[in-house]
């Protein structure tokens, strides 16, 4: 489902499969070839974790594959695992794509 603030641009809910508390919504705001911006609230994930993803596709579909977070608080950043050229075609159609957060973030 695609959601639109204004202030920060389009966003997709997702959902993540983080194993120390089961499901967990989230909002992905950006994604590109190897990371993707998600919002998780107020849930702090784990450096280094491992989650798989679901994100739903505009086909009524989902897409399924494990990250890991690369970078946790006030934005989580989850480093894309196991992606085929297919998922990530179908990821980079997603209108979230655009979103330029991504490349001004600065790892710590």
């Amino acid at each position: 489902m695609l959601n639109k603030d204004t202030a920060r641009g389009p966003t997709i809910d997702i959902m993540l499969n983080y194993r120390p508390l089961g499901l967990v919504h989230a909002k992905a705001s950006s994604i590109d070839d190897e990371l993707m911006a998600i919002d998780t609230g107020h849930i702090k994930l784990y450096k280094n974790a491992e989650v798989e993803v679901t994100i739903p596709l505009p086909n009524r579909q989902t897409q399924r594959f494990t990250a890991q977070v690369v970078q946790s608080g006030q934005m989580t950043v989850l480093a894309l695992h196991n992606c085929s050229n297919k998922t990530m075609k179908q990821l980079n159609a997603l209108p979230i794509c655009a979103n330029q957060v991504l490349g001004k973030l600065a790892f710590t």
